[in-house]
């Protein structure tokens, strides 16, 4: 092999070459998410996410529970108390732009799983009234925005067929 060839199958490479890593680890330790994600334990990778407090990396891991279609697994079985802080995230987060389309995703599976058990546990009712508040706020502003933006729409082609019509008089 020449000078600049890779290793091939097999080659080690010596001590404080290229892929030697400092201390001799070969590679970074994985986060609590990502260990549970390759061990295949989605509720503690969705839990270890959400202990985070990061929402980038809860909703990366939501991601990733749908990819696998692991996001029932994840969301089912689950009694009120871990099920508060994945409620409490979709009310704070579902309105979120990033966030709003794999959320209410995310909300329609936990409504699926949960629908037998609503009127039977307070806790759980809650959280679906606090959620359901949240949408049902959300597209109430959504409709007053279309409103206003159908109001400029007709304002502004009022304008353009004002200037149009020649309103300045010059010729």
């Amino acid at each position: 092999r020449g000078q600049g060839a890779a290793p091939s199958r097999g080659d080690t490479l010596a001590a404080g070459g290229a892929g030697a890593a400092a201390g001799g680890r070969s590679r970074p330790k994985l986060a609590p998410h990502d260990t549970h994600l390759k061990n295949f334990a989605y509720a503690a990778a969705l839990d270890a996410a959400l202990a985070t407090g990061d929402p980038v990396i809860v909703v990366t891991v939501l991601g990733e529970l749908v990819a696998r279609s692991g996001l029932r697994i994840a969301l089912s079985g689950r009694d009120a108390a871990t099920l508060e802080p994945l409620g409490a995230f979709c009310v704070r987060y579902i309105t979120h732009p990033r966030y709003a389309g794999l959320l209410v995703d995310v909300a329609n599976v936990l409504f699926d799983v949960y629908a037998p058990v609503l009127g039977r546990s307070m806790p759980i009712d809650e959280l679906f009234a606090k959620l359901h508040a949240q949408v049902k706020r959300e597209v109430s502003l959504s409709k007053q925005l279309a409103s206003l933006l159908g109001a400029l729409d007709l304002l502004m082609g009022a304008s353009s067929s004002s200037i149009g019509d020649g309103g300045g008089g010059g010729g």
